[in-house]
């Protein structure tokens, strides 16, 4: 199996370490590779990295010289909270990046090579935070290009064995290569699940034969399908979660561009930010008229 590359943005709190334990259980799972991923946004002109190059020209100023060291500081640090992780062994870099004010973490992972992000997912905002500037989890799932993994809690196994793919099953709708690869190489039984609502209603025929197509040039190992009726999406993933009881839930995430996301809210935010299991998200990238 080819070794995939996970990033773990790190803040050095605690929503860090639970977002490491788990990407550590993850690569252990499918031979992957961590790195360690800082950000931090400079107030001016200059951009540095963790190997102190700049993007323009000398002179430089005081506050250049003083970004320099403090960047190198970042990464002395980032390389002890490496080495203390527990997963040093796993850990094939570490990373300091300086991005430009305004640009967000997604936009910035964009530029990195890898497989997956796992995050912490921050639940610090407050219901009125959220409305006024838009909800964090909401812009990274929205925004992130590369397959990512939110962890809101420290979770006990030692490896993924069944995992929920919660989606509509369109009749046009086929499996994402990157999901059946996911599935494929933690070996894990794929549970398939639309939740019917008043508002999108299908019945069980149609219902099964769409999940048949979906996975018909799919590399899952074992998988079922399942259709629970409620009265909403996140009530819907709630309920079958408790009766299936997976170690990882799998959702899409439509793409929407900068304006959509401060107006509008994904409706998978809404599951990432009220369920306790990991959630990993995949982005649909749809075509602009």
């Amino acid at each position: 199996m080819k070794s995939k590359r996970i990033i773990v943005p790190i803040n050095f709190d605690g929503k860090s370490k639970i977002a490491l334990d788990f990407a550590g259980k993850l690569a252990k799972q499918i031979n992957g590779k961590l790195v360690l991923y800082h950000l931090i946004h400079e107030p001016g002109t200059a951009s540095f990295n963790s190997m102190g190059q700049v993007s323009r020209s000398a002179p430089y100023t005081n506050k250049d010289v003083f970004l320099l060291k403090y960047t190198q500081n970042m990464k002395v640090k980032l390389d002890a909270y490496a080495r203390k992780s527990g997963c040093a062994n796993l850990i094939e870099k570490t990373y300091v990046d300086i991005q430009p004010p305004g640009r967000d973490l997604g936009n910035a992972l964009k530029e990195q090579m890898a497989d997956y992000v796992v995050v912490g997912v921050d639940d610090s905002q407050s219901d009125v935070e959220k409305f006024l500037f838009g909800s964090k989890i909401n812009d990274l799932l929205t925004s992130m290009d590369i397959p990512l993994i939110s962890v809101q809690k420290k979770f006990q196994f030692d490896k993924i064995r069944n995992v929920i793919i919660a989606s509509e099953f369109e009749d046009f709708s086929t499996i994402d290569e990157r999901i059946s690869d996911f599935i494929h190489n933690v070996r894990a039984k794929a549970h398939l699940v639309r939740i019917n609502t008043p508002l999108n209603f299908k019945n069980q025929k149609e219902v099964h034969q769409n999940m048949v197509k979906y996975v018909a040039n799919a590399k899952l190992n074992s998988y079922d399908f399942h259709a629970y009726d409620n009265q909403n999406l996140d009530d819907g993933i709630h309920e079958v979660i408790q009766k299936i009881k997976p170690d990882l839930l799998i959702m899409t995430t439509p793409d929407l561009n900068a304006l959509e996301r401060f107006f509008l809210r994904s409706k998978v935010t809404d599951v990432v930010e009220t369920v306790n299991l990991p959630i990993l998200t995949f982005n649909e990238v749809l075509e602009r008229a």
